[in-house]
């Protein structure tokens, strides 16, 4: 808690060998450094704010705002998939966030359910028209910089994301672009329209099969969870997760695709989260590895 304004903020401590040596912690290196970027340039309301980095002793202290409602996947796994409205909702703070970091030269490169936090809990359908305190400020939070930097090659994989977010391109080239952002956001909205990894259904697939899948097999609607999803929230899930970098949507496209536009869904779900999936009741989801 800060001590002349009492805001309540998140830290993470990382345990240093050499304080003097922060450059040996490169995840933490690639974190500051972005953050401290965005707060430069005046920050995004959908991206986690830095507050502050300080050394104490062997240990250092990132500062960040508490985002107190939790992980994207956290509430999936346990409420289950989310209405097409909502989904919408948090796809369009989250891509609005990677069109400031595309257009000023950062690739996240590690999205995923586990990075998208919630500043506010909501899991009720009245929660968003209640006049809370949240009602002009964003709910949705992209953090876990660990992995930003620029666009270029990603000769080591430890440096870049998720194995089950990662594009076919940086499968094969390993060169990693602001598309390779997009197409884990398409994995994301896969995942919160229908609970399910677009690559990984059952959760039960080993990695190199995941991969295999990820560079030569298309994805797939066909099966329950997609009968309610209307047909253009399926078309920017394909235009996301073509395995071509070229025509995948970028950011400021996909802000004016006809589904994101839309005034409402075409779906009759109105709640924040539909039934649980089977797959993810009380379980982990499919291949999001801490």
């Amino acid at each position: 808690m800060h001590e002349d304004s009492g805001e309540v903020a998140a830290v993470k401590i990382v345990p240093m060998e050499n304080p003097n040596r922060r450059r040996s912690y490169p995840a933490l290196e690639r974190e500051i450094s972005a953050l401290k970027l965005v707060k430069t340039l005046g920050g995004h309301k959908s991206i986690i704010d830095l507050r502050d980095v300080y050394v104490e002793g062997r240990k250092v202290f990132l500062v960040t705002e508490l985002a107190r409602g939790g992980e994207l996947f956290e509430q999936i796994a346990a409420y289950g998939s989310l209405s097409e409205t909502n989904a919408k909702n948090v796809t369009r703070e989250i891509a609005s966030a990677l069109g400031f970091l595309h257009r000023n030269g950062l690739v996240h490169k590690d999205v995923k359910p586990e990075n998208i936090l919630f500043s506010a809990r909501v899991t009720d359908s009245n929660a968003q028209r209640k006049g809370s305190r949240h009602e002009n400020i964003s709910l949705v939070k992209l953090a876990d910089f660990g992995s930003a930097g620029p666009a270029g090659s990603a000769d080591d994989f430890e440096e870049i994301g998720t194995a089950a977010y990662l594009p076919p391109e940086l499968l094969t080239s390993r060169v990693c672009t602001s598309a390779c952002d997009m197409w884990a956001l398409g994995c994301v909205l896969y995942i919160m329209l229908s609970g399910s990894h677009p690559f990984d259904l059952d959760g039960m697939t080993p990695d190199s099969e995941v991969e295999h899948r990820i560079k030569n097999e298309p994805i797939t609607f066909a099966y329950s969870a997609w009968d309610h999803v209307s047909p253009e929230a399926k078309d920017l899930v394909s235009r996301l997760l073509t395995k071509d970098p070229a025509m995948r949507l970028t950011a400021d496209q996909m802000l004016l695709h006809p589904w994101m536009t839309a005034n409402a869904e075409s779906s009759a779900a109105t709640g924040v989260f539909r039934t649980p999936s089977p797959l993810l009741a009380g379980q982990p989801l499919a291949m999001s590895p801490a």
